[in-house]
């Protein structure tokens, strides 16, 4: 079957849907490919283009194997849950190799191992933990030690995984579903099985959420995670290898290779952490660690974490919520897929148990009442900064209070954009992300462009904002 370029439609009027997706990332994919056959009209929105956000942005990783999370999951869930998790996640790599067969899709699939390490004998207990709970669990393994290749001091290898280039699997998947896709589409609002985006009102049956993000009046949902962001890098030449790794001690901690180019990650961090300091870090290390590599782009990814480590599907009033793949997106997409597929057939799986938003686990853990803390004290640490206005450097930006309000200037060139940064969603004090070039929600993860306008949610409103010179400006 040869591959066809999918065609985006302009949402020009109020339309009506069986069931409306929202999201054009893997899993509002995943969800319309699952019921294509089942429903007569299905419609996907995204704010943006196709596969643009976290989605077509990864280390392109098809792995049952999630960083060290199996030994949390254990601890929390239990044997058979953890089990059941590794089981889905298998299935899911074969669902995937399904689908491009199919279609011929061109994303230079790869079968490789997946291999979690350490380079030294500091970390190595956190890999013996890991280790114990896929023998708890009858989890497949091999040992590394002393891998030449990598130089592994010591690690855990699932073999059978691949790799893939994500985007162009969602660009290609997206031209062979039977169904109306609208970009540059935002969701306002949501209510009685009515979506308005942009100017028009699209009304459903039903409603699919593969955003990450829960709609603005559902403010629990942000207790239960945490958005977390890490930055990445495409590098050139290639090392070609058949291998994925993490290693636990290594300062970019991911790392996948194509035939054309190798992708690194790492320096995970919470919004209220100082992202700056920490992209400049990354790019010193970056030269430091490959220093015969070519830096082809930059670009950071932000992930919903959920608390008790596996993610949320379940119906949320009139509508599906589909969130927190706690960083392994590629796979857990494909679960939840299915698992949408169960919840319309109203058919009871264990599937559906693990993934519901009514676990107990999701309040019941040490880390929700820690991370809650944290946020609460970042929220008044917020309102406690008395800066003085100044005008930033070119392509910089500054805060300051302004009668104990909030404010943020960007400068560029001449042109001065002032926005009003108190997040709408719940009132914290956004802080300016220098490698995005836009304002960020350290509490619950909401964005916006230097100009004012909403990028990701909760937040579903943009900012105050105006727009001047610096000789237009009057300081006191």
């Amino acid at each position: 079957m040869k591959n066809r370029e999918y065609k985006a439609l302009k949402l020009n009027q109020d339309i009506e849907c069986d069931v409306l997706i929202v999201g054009a990332g893997l899993s509002g994919l995943l969800c319309a490919y699952q019921l294509q056959d089942l429903y007569e009209k299905i419609v996907i929105i995204e704010s943006d283009e196709i596969g643009s956000g976290a989605s077509g942005r990864n280390t392109g990783k098809i792995t049952s194997q999630h960083g060290f999370n199996y030994q949390e999951i254990l601890k929390i869930h239990g044997a058979q849950k953890t089990r059941l998790y590794y089981e889905e996640n298998q299935q899911a790599i074969k669902g995937i190799k399904e689908i491009i067969d199919r279609y011929e899709i061109e994303c230079g699939y790869q079968e490789k191992k997946a291999i979690i390490g350490v380079k030294s004998k500091r970390f190595k207990e956190k890999v013996e933990n890991e280790i114990m709970a896929y023998q708890s669990c009858e989890i497949d393994y091999e040992i590394i030690q002393n891998d030449e290749m990598e130089n592994i001091f010591y690690g855990a290898c699932f073999k059978k995984q691949a790799s893939f280039d994500p985007y162009q699997f969602c660009i290609q998947l997206a031209s062979h579903l039977n169904v109306e896709i609208y970009e540059h589409s935002p969701m306002m609002k949501i209510y009685h099985h009515t979506v308005e985006a942009v100017s028009h009102k699209i009304k459903y049956q039903h409603c699919i959420l593969a955003t990450q993000v829960m709609p603005f009046q559902f403010k629990f949902f942000y207790t239960i995670t945490q958005p977390k962001q890490s930055f990445l890098a495409a590098l050139k030449p290639s090392d070609k290898n058949d291998q994925m790794f993490l290693c636990e001690d290594e300062i970019t901690k991911t790392k996948n290779s194509s035939d054309q180019f190798m992708l690194v990650g790492g320096y995970d961090h919470l919004l209220s952490d100082d992202s700056n300091s920490k992209w400049q870090s990354f790019k010193r290390d970056l030269v430091l660690e490959y220093p015969k590599h070519r830096i082809l782009s930059t670009w950071s990814s932000q992930d919903y974490m959920v608390f008790d480590y596996l993610p949320i599907v379940d119906q949320c009033e009139d509508f599906i919520v589909i969130t927190g793949f706690n960083k392994w997106g590629n796979t857990n997409a494909y679960s939840a897929s299915l698992t949408v597929l169960d919840i319309l057939k109203n058919k009871y799986t264990e599937r559906r148990e693990l993934f519901s938003l009514k676990r107990k686990t999701l309040v019941l853990n040490k880390n929700f009442l820690s991370e809650n803390f944290q946020v609460l004290k970042h929220l008044i640490e917020s309102k406690m900064n008395h800066d003085t206005c100044q005008i930033p450097e070119n392509h910089q930006a500054v805060s300051f209070q302004l009668e104990h309000h909030p404010y943020g200037i960007y400068r560029q060139n001449e042109t001065l954009y002032i926005v009003d940064i108190l997040c709408p969603h719940l009132g914290c004090t956004l802080k300016f992300n220098d490698h995005d070039k836009c304002w960020d929600c350290p509490c619950h993860g909401s964005r916006f462009s230097i100009e004012g306008k909403i990028i990701k949610g909760p937040a579903n409103v943009d900012l105050h904002h105006s727009i001047c010179t610096i000789d237009e400006l009057k300081l006191d």
